[in-house]
């Protein structure tokens, strides 16, 4: 079953290459439980390298904190372990930790934050800019807000692994191709991996036309 599934692999793979568009940004969505258990953090080292091979320039890891009061530091600690190389950054409430491990893509991962949060703490910024006179009020638009954000790029495509559809990044993904899988993220295969991405190169994007 290993040999027809390697096989199966590389013919996608094939097709991949000839359908040429690759997402830029992807986003996973999925629950601190998976990310956080020895199967989820073995399965972000995997992914990455996923990724990597794509050509994948930016990733978005989305989870709860549900059940991890009093261990994000150690969940911090965990993913720093496994994310050798790259701009990392890892967004928790009211806090931003930046890292820069070389060259690789860029890594967010987020915790606990959602994007009603995060578009309020934007509004904030852009509230602080005007009463400093940095900004005026008819100066604002769509790309004020977007420097303002935790996150500026939109993903191209999200993977729903959890129960969930969680709202962080709800400015920037409102055009995003959505997958969903049908196995949770610690189960997650490197052909379910393909077949996101042969189902993005399928879909006609039309950013809301």
């Amino acid at each position: 079953m290993d040999f027809i599934r390697k096989v199966y692999e590389l013919k996608i793979e094939r097709e991949l290459r000839k359908g040429g568009r690759f997402p830029g940004h992807i986003m996973i969505v999925t629950t601190s439980k998976e990310l956080f258990s020895t199967r989820g953090l073995k399965k972000l080292r995997e992914f990455l390298g996923w990724i990597r091979k794509a050509g994948i320039r930016e990733l978005t890891v989305c989870a709860s904190v549900d059940g991890l009061k009093g261990e994000i530091e150690n969940a911090i600690y965990e993913i720093e372990k496994i994310l050798k190389t790259g701009r990392i950054s890892i967004h928790l409430p009211g806090d931003t930790r930046k890292f820069e491990k070389g060259d690789g893509p860029e890594i967010n991962i987020v915790m606990g934050v959602g994007g009603r949060i995060e578009l309020v703490e934007a509004i904030k910024s852009i509230l602080d800019d005007i009463e400093r006179r940095d900004l005026r009020i008819e100066d604002i638009n769509d790309r004020t807000i977007t420097s303002k954000l935790r996150i500026s790029s939109p993903p191209d495509l999200i993977l729903r692994a959890g129960a969930r559809l969680a709202d962080f990044l709800i400015w920037q993904s409102i055009y995003s191709e959505l997958y969903f899988l049908d196995v949770k993220w610690s189960e997650m295969r490197y052909i379910d991996f393909l077949r996101a991405i042969r189902e993005y190169q399928r879909r006609e994007r039309r950013y809301g036309k």
